[in-house]
């Protein structure tokens, strides 16, 4: 069986013609995006004419972010020979460094990609939650940090 497909003519008495194609029948190409391990699954395929966002997987950033940045997407295309154009980014583990914040004990440990740690509030303080900085006896002597994207 071949690939060919058939169309319809129609003519008139005068010999006008017309053709009756398919609705759709040419469909943009689709390109293959690379699934190295730091990268998360793209949310959909990616096709010619239309751009797609892909995004680092959690506990990355991309590696052209600047000191203080975490930007962890970037947009590529796809080309008419089904080329992937813009991949042009790679995606490195994100590093929070040492914590330093005042009114909890110093804390020389560095993390990288998906990790926690308990942070322990100096003597004299509670941990509280952001939206409600007061504190009662009853608090919690510490709390949790998140270095990733979690």
């Amino acid at each position: 069986m071949s690939d060919a497909t058939w169309y319809t003519t129609a003519c008139d008495a005068w010999d006008r013609c017309s053709l009756s194609l398919p609705p759709a029948h040419c469909k943009p190409v689709r390109c293959a995006v690379p699934s190295p391990t730091w990268l998360a699954p793209p949310p959909s395929a990616l096709r010619f004419g239309t751009p797609l966002t892909l995004a680092c997987a959690p506990g990355y950033k991309l590696n052209s972010s600047l000191p203080g940045q975490c930007v962890t997407s970037f947009p590529v295309g796809c080309a008419s020979n089904s080329s992937v154009t813009g991949f042009t980014e790679v995606c490195i583990l994100t590093s929070c460094g040492p914590l330093d914040e005042p009114f909890a004990a110093p804390l020389l440990v560095e993390s990288v990609g998906n990790t926690s740690y308990t942070v322990p509030c100096a003597a004299g303080y509670r941990a509280a939650p952001l939206a409600n900085p007061a504190t009662t006896c009853d608090g919690n002597y510490s709390y949790d940090v998140f270095c990733g994207g979690w």
